[in-house]
């Protein structure tokens, strides 16, 4: 026997009886609820699916609210990405950068005896010999400092013009000496008949 509830009245049921006869397949009958006791407990099963049922769709509709509100916060954070990177991607002045920082102010050198142009150069050619000093055959510990170099410059004192002009000689040797790169062969003498 199989029941069917209808869903416009749940208090009655619907029995299918199987094969009764060879000529009638199945007969129908609706019962009421008080002729069939099983009937009443079904009907109370059907109130309570009802609320299982707008249980579920309640916890559908807030599972859905959810995931409609993350994909949001998604395409506002894959907007705000975008603004990001299109902003990087154009060239803004030095003058135009909002939160640059201030440069900071530097006192100015206490040995500086030269003007701007002359010590510029000079201070050049220090950091120069103090890169490659090594590399020109330079004892590093035994180079002359900067306060030297300008008072040999402004021949202030006769210790200072000395340690310059040993500086100077020893970059004279290293410039005759140096062949170049890549070296130059030398070229083939030359056949004089007589």
């Amino acid at each position: 026997m199989v029941e069917i509830a209808f869903p416009s009245h749940p208090r009655c049921a619907l029995y299918v009886r199987d094969q009764v006869s060879p000529a009638i397949d199945s007969e129908v009958v609706v019962v009421a609820e008080q002729g069939v006791p099983e009937a009443a407990d079904d009907a109370g099963q059907g109130s309570g699916s009802q609320r299982e049922q707008e249980e579920r769709e309640r916890q559908r509709r807030k599972v859905m609210e959810e995931i409609q509100r993350k994909q949001a916060l998604q395409r506002e954070q894959q907007e705000l990405d975008y603004i990001v990177y299109r902003e990087l991607q154009n060239q803004v002045e030095d003058m135009m950068v909002k939160n640059a920082l201030p440069l900071p102010q530097l006192a100015p050198l206490s040995c500086r005896r030269l003007s701007g142009e002359p010590f510029s150069k000079l201070l050049m050619v220090f950091e120069f010999i103090y890169n490659f000093g090594e590399t020109l055959g330079f004892d590093v510990s035994q180079l002359p400092g900067l306060t030297t170099l300008q008072e040999g410059i402004l021949n202030v004192e006769p210790k200072a013009e000395e340690d310059l002009l040993l500086v100077l000689q020893h970059l004279l040797v290293c410039v005759i000496d140096d062949q170049g790169y890549p070296p130059t062969p030398p070229s083939p003498p030359s056949s004089s008949s007589p």
